[in-house]
């Protein structure tokens, strides 16, 4: 044997850490109607359970007429926001059943804002999330050749706590 290959085998290995525990009291879910936040939903349910946490669903609704109220959208674009806001608390009720099922406090809540992530951001900090759990991407999909969608890049960059992506 060589001496090189001798000092290779005299290093001793060190003890590997313990791994700190990961408290993880408050799921964020950011949720758009999409496959992806579906499966979202879902994986936080389960850790959730696993955690004891609770869990937030927060949908975004994206309007570049941010503080205006319904009374300054035409007729259709209110319309349109009704609707929206129907499907989501037709979802959120099925979500609400889903988790008391599970034993997992949930909250809903939709907020109306112009920017997406920003908001996603502000309601993770301000509600202290322990972990974001988020589709891939939106109910859009974006081209194919992407592999994660604008609003999740930017959560992933700019979050202070983890954020695990569902495909």
């Amino acid at each position: 044997m060589s001496k090189k290959s001798n000092q290779v085998l005299s290093y001793k290995l060190q003890k590997p850490e313990e791994p700190k525990a990961l408290l993880i009291r408050h799921i964020l879910v950011p949720y758009d109607d999409s496959v992806y936040s579906d499966a979202a939903f879902d994986i936080a349910l389960d850790l959730a359970k696993k955690y004891g946490a609770k869990v937030s669903a927060v949908s975004v609704m994206y309007s570049g007429i941010v503080g205006s109220s319904f009374l300054d959208l035409t007729a259709h674009q209110t319309s349109i926001e009704k609707s929206r806001l129907r499907r989501l608390a037709k979802i959120f009720k099925e979500m609400k059943l889903l988790a008391i099922k599970y034993k997992v406090p949930l909250t809903t809540e939709v907020i109306v804002s112009s920017s997406v992530a920003e908001t996603i951001l502000a309601f993770a900090s301000s509600q202290k999330a322990d972990l974001i759990v988020m589709g891939t991407r939106g109910r859009t999909g974006g081209p194919r050749h992407m592999r994660l969608g604008s609003v999740a890049m930017d959560v992933s960059q700019y979050a202070s706590c983890p954020v695990l992506f569902a495909k």
